[in-house]
């Protein structure tokens, strides 16, 4: 970098709004002082559009982690509905056996063996 003698204002952001300048350089015809009416009136319009980027990214990370409450809780309804369908399938199992063990035939007197 070679020095000019002339005097950037530059804006360096991700978060600019479109369509804002985001640099004024200084040149001969135009000083930086000539300039700073413009600059100001970018930052008053800046201002309501920097504000209106916020909340929209603040109800994009709002409905980012809803989503994924409610990605989380399906998760677990199905473990709990597999774990379920495992006791179940456990007991009948075990029902099955008891109900082919003589003993238990004769004992138990049950329905359904």
């Amino acid at each position: 970098m070679v020095p000019t003698g002339r005097l950037v204002f530059e804006i360096k952001t991700w978060q600019w709004p479109n369509g804002l300048p985001r640099q004024w350089l200084e040149t001969d015809k135009q000083a930086m002082e000539a300039m700073l009416p413009d600059i100001l009136a970018t930052f008053v319009a800046a201002g309501p559009l920097l504000v209106q980027l916020r909340k929209e990214r603040e109800a994009a990370e709002r409905e980012r982690q809803l989503a994924e409450q409610r990605r989380y809780e399906e998760q677990r309804r199905r473990k709990r509905d597999a774990n379920r369908w495992r006791g179940f399938k456990e007991m009948a199992q075990d029902w099955a056996r008891a109900c082919s063990c003589p003993r238990f035939r004769r004992g138990a007197a049950l329905d359904g063996c």
